[in-house]
Parts: C-alpha cells; structure tokens; sequence
C-alpha cells in the first residue's frame, strides 16, 4: 500500500495533471511521458527501490521514470537554481528531486 501511494503523489506532480479532469485523462496524458528523477545514488537499498519504482511507472502507467543518482543532491539544486537565474521557469533539467531539509530550504529561498 505504501508503494501505491508514493506511485500516486509521483504522477500527481506532472503539470499535465493540473489540467485533467479525472484519473483516466491524467493516465492517458501520462502515458509515454519520460520524468527525469534526480536522487542520491548512495543507498543500495533505496537505489533498489528506486529501480522498483521506475519499472512499476513503466509497467502500469507507460511512464519512463528515468533515475539519476546523483553523488550529491547539491548539484541538482544548483543546476535548477542556475536555469531558474537564466529565466527558465519550465522544461528544466530536474523533473523531480528527492531532497534532505537543507536542500528544501535552499531551493524554497531561491
């Protein structure tokens, strides 16, 4: 159950979703749709669950949950920040990210 839902918070996200009416037209408007998720990549566990993760997007939901571990965190907020600087609100490099309090506070300041 916990999985099922963390799948749900993840395809709520997608900005095609604030636009769809229901659940069938936010799955089709998915479907297809690569999402770039940045993590860290230091964790043989998490990194498993991950890979769980992004198959199951695939399997039911035709979404391809590309993971990019990352060495550290940082460096995604740093490369969002920079694209936020040079005027790129939407599209950016970083779909999702998956961030610690500090870097929550870093990008909510920026």
């Amino acid at each position: 159950m916990r999985h099922c839902g963390w799948l749900l918070g993840l395809l709520s996200l997608f900005s095609l979703a604030t636009h769809a009416s229901d659940w069938q037209e936010i799955k089709n408007e998915a479907k297809g749709q690569t999402v770039w998720f940045n993590a860290w990549g230091g964790d043989t566990a998490i990194n498993r669950y991950l890979d769980w993760v992004s198959g199951e997007m695939k399997t039911h939901y035709a979404i391809n949950l590309k993971i990019v571990r990352l060495a550290d965190a940082a460096d995604a907020v740093k490369r969002i920040q920079t694209e936020a600087a040079a005027g790129r609100k939407t599209g950016g490099s970083v779909d999702l990210l998956w961030v610690n309090g500090e870097n929550f506070r870093t990008l909510k300041e920026a």
